[in-house]
């Protein structure tokens, strides 16, 4: 930013919170855009790496390994079979990041939604999914030859979705007063995060992810027109875009104050509505398509799942702690201490920064918002399946970390080798069909 602004600019940036200094101002160096380019393309290369050894190393969950008898004189022993030679090795395709949700996406870009009625016997319906990355990849596919599969524009799709939110979320840390370091830092640990892995497989995070920093980045510097627009999409990506949505039209009554809305301002009313128009259009189409406005949630009940009170499932474990489901469906031990991590931090941050986080309107507001990008997954079912994917969009919490310890690099640096040893085991599950990561 130049240092003579412009008296607007002035304005934004004395009711930005906190306010913004010379240090802490944005600026057009292009250092940082190259360091989250180059973040984003080693850790596109430790994926993919960690994902070939992980396939060869370790056994499928789906299929049984091959074994031979191996053994020292004396002993006979049954051993996993590798494979010794470099070709014969499986290495990472596109189809092997297909798994779970990713086919339903993937359907639905080719196909569009399941053409049944509500109220007729059916199988589970794909009214559940949301409609924003299969729109995404199918207006891909229409521009595109017909050779570039959906798979191949899904993973191109959500690593770009992913480069677009990190350099938001870079401009967001700095917004807030910390300094390149330590923003830089913030990015590094949405890189690496337990299940940051999906955000480069053919997933609604990272979209979601890049919609919702977006709507709080212009949100802060006062552009309503994209941040209702971006918000409003993020209502048709994921189930918590409200959650987004609601953050965008409450900052925008703090700034403007509740009772001091005029006649001038029609533009921020008109914004508000269109910001309401993708979800009205996905309700309406689905009232078409089923004869129900609230399918999507309706539908819920066809795939096993059900709304509880929040924490029921965090509850559970603590009365009775396990290590996995008979289904293999998670890993409980896992999430258990991903969800720990970031609720401890939610904590720590209400009491360690309690003078500045009850002294701003703002700051109380994006405090909130990321407690219902928390409680909101844990009021889905009694189990912690999920959990750690859920978690890995709750931007506030790396914040949060950041901004507590930014003094104490060394506690970042413990939790950041917590988060890799997970980020590891949850690339290798991921491609080897482990149903607890997904």
């Amino acid at each position: 930013m130049e240092t003579n602004i412009s008296q607007q600019q002035a304005a934004i940036a004395a009711t930005a919170l906190p306010q913004l200094s010379p240090e802490t101002t944005p600026t057009r160096d292009a250092k940082p855009i190259r360091f989250l380019v180059t973040i984003f393309i080693l850790t596109r290369i430790l994926i993919y790496v960690t994902a070939y050894f992980g396939m060869n190393l370790f056994s499928f969950y789906d299929h049984p390994s091959d074994y031979k008898e191996a053994g020292w004189p004396g002993s006979q022993e049954q051993m996993m079979l590798i494979e010794t030679e470099m070709l014969e090795t499986k290495v990472p395709i596109r189809k092997t990041f297909m798994t779970a949700d990713t086919f339903a996406y993937v359907n639905m870009a080719e196909s569009g939604y399941d053409n049944y009625k509500i109220d007729e016997p059916h199988p589970p319906a794909n009214w559940v999914f949301f409609p924003m990355f299969p729109l995404a990849m199918r207006a891909v596919m229409e521009i595109t030859p017909s050779s570039l599969d959906p798979i191949a524009i899904g993973l191109i799709l959500s690593n770009l979705f992913l480069l677009a939110a990190m350099i938001f979320f870079y401009k967001i840390a700095i917004l807030r007063g910390l300094k390149d370091m330590h923003a830089r830092i913030v990015v590094c640990l949405l890189l690496i995060a337990p299940a940051a892995l999906f955000f480069a497989v053919p997933y609604t995070e990272s979209l979601f992810l890049m919609l919702a920093l977006g709507a709080v980045y212009f949100s802060m510097t006062r552009n309503w027109l994209p941040a209702f627009l971006l918000a409003g999409l993020t209502t048709v990506t994921r189930n918590v875009g409200a959650v987004i949505f609601l953050y965008t039209f409450c900052s925008m009554l703090l700034h403007k104050g509740i009772w001091r809305f005029h006649w001038r301002d029609w533009r921020l009313l008109l914004y508000v509505l269109l910001g309401c128009v993708p979800l009205a259009s996905y309700l309406g189409y689905m009232k078409w398509l089923t004869g129900d406005f609230l399918a999507p949630l309706n539908e819920q009940i066809n795939w096993g799942r059900h709304t509880t009170l929040p924490f029921v499932s965090y509850i559970r474990y603590l009365k009775h702690p396990y290590f996995g489901t008979s289904s293999g469906w998670e890993n409980g031990l896992i999430s258990f201490a991903i969800a720990t991590a970031v609720l401890l931090v939610f904590i720590a941050y209400a009491l360690v920064k309690r003078g500045k986080l009850f002294k701003s309107g703002q700051e109380l507001l994006l405090y909130g918002t990321g407690l219902l990008l928390v409680i909101i997954p844990f009021s889905s079912g009694e189990h912690l399946a999920s959990i750690p994917r859920y978690m890995t969009v709750c931007f506030p919490f790396y914040l949060y970390l950041v901004e507590m310890l930014r003094r104490q690099l060394t506690a970042v640096a413990g939790y950041a080798l917590f988060s890799f040893m997970f980020h590891f085991i949850f690339i290798i599950g991921y491609f080897n069909r482990y149903l607890f990561v997904f």
